[in-house]
């Protein structure tokens, strides 16, 4: 298993009513990727609406692209995404299995 952050970036400025039905399928696709395993945590950027970030797994970085390439923000035109993999050295005793 390979792991990765993801950082979302808000590319394209929508009106907050669009934003907030794009957010609103954004969470039900996170939570898929929550029951699915996939992904450890994620989150907004502490600034709003600049984009997010998530720690996920995957076998390689293809997968993982192409899993996000179905999420509402990229699908919508509203954010990118920038992949960073990672070796784990160490974690809290409990993460471990996650990682494992």
């Amino acid at each position: 298993m390979r792991y990765f952050v993801m950082e979302s970036i808000f590319e394209n400025a929508v009106n907050e009513a669009v934003l907030c039905e794009i957010i609103s399928g954004h969470h039900a696709f996170l939570n898929k990727g929550f029951e699915e395993g996939r992904i450890l945590f994620s989150g907004p950027k502490a600034v709003a609406g600049t984009g997010g970030f998530a720690v996920l797994k995957g076998d390689s970085l293809e997968e993982v692209t192409n899993y996000f390439s179905k999420d509402p923000l990229k699908t919508s035109g509203v954010a990118t995404y920038r992949f960073t993999e990672f070796k784990l050295y160490e974690c809290q005793p409990m993460l471990k299995g996650w990682f494992e």
